[in-house]
């Protein structure tokens, strides 16, 4: 039932006829923090400790896609001093990427 229920939420199905069971299984928790790290490049996992004490492993990328999540990890990586692995590259090109954004919105 947890993976239907984490369909139901990704997919926003939990008020749908036929999935309002899904909602007692949906936990309505926030990332605290990434605490972890394991695995090279695109198969790497980060252990996440979430705002009810559950910590759990996802892979690195999906932690990455989420706006919110994505500056958990990049703290984590800065603060462990990760970000001149290959697998942490990606902090490089998307803070260059801010920057530039910032830059072209700033009225001179």
């Amino acid at each position: 039932p947890d993976i239907l229920a984490e369909y139901a939420r990704v997919n926003d199905l939990q008020d749908q006829i036929g999935w309002k069971w899904a909602k007692e299984y949906i936990k309505d928790v926030k990332l605290k923090a990434v605490i972890g790290h394991k695995g090279l490049g695109e198969t790497m996992e980060v252990l996440q400790l979430w705002d009810d004490g559950d910590t759990t492993w996802d892979l690195m990328k999906n932690v990455r896609d989420d706006p919110d999540d994505r500056l958990l990890l990049i703290k984590y990586a800065e603060e462990k001093k990760l970000l001149k692995g290959k697998s942490w590259k990606w902090i490089k090109d998307y803070k260059k990427k801010r920057r530039g954004r910032k830059k072209r919105g700033k009225k001179t």
